[in-house]
């Protein structure tokens, strides 16, 4: 059993697609904020798992994504944002970046899976199977 619910996400997804992802992928092209202007941003963070050969990215958007990170809470970013505003803005660079670059990008959150009343993915894997099928279908 994985670790992390983006493991089993993905552990899910290799075996429904039959070939596993690369994890922890990153585009060159994908990048934040650049720290100064006439400067290069850093890669993004990695993308969940990546399939070169269909051209198929999956990111897993858990329960708390949309909340702010307390760890986080207040601290600016080189951008001069704070870091929660940031994960929204990165994530949305990723939505639009990847379909421009010629890849289907597929958002799994854990509304789509089965889980808890606090989101929490309870790992029933015939259902998760079955809704990650659907949402892989071409």
């Amino acid at each position: 059993m994985s670790d992390t619910d983006k493991d089993y996400v993905l552990d899910l997804c290799d075996e429904v697609i039959g070939q596993p992802c690369e994890r922890r992928y990153t585009f060159d092209w994908l990048r934040g904020d650049p720290p100064a202007p006439g400067r290069e941003g850093k890669k993004l963070p990695a993308i969940g798992g990546y399939w070169p050969d269909l051209r198929l990215v999956v990111e897993y958007r858990g329960p708390h994504f949309d909340q702010p990170e307390r760890h986080y809470a207040n601290r600016a970013t080189v951008s001069g944002v704070e870091r929660d505003e940031q994960r929204v803005i990165y994530a949305a660079r990723r939505d639009e970046l990847i379909p421009q670059h010629g890849l289907r990008l597929v958002v799994v959150g854990s509304r789509h899976l089965g889980h808890d009343s606090s989101g929490k993915l309870t790992r029933d894997r015939a259902h998760d199977l079955e809704a990650l099928r659907s949402l892989l279908a071409p």
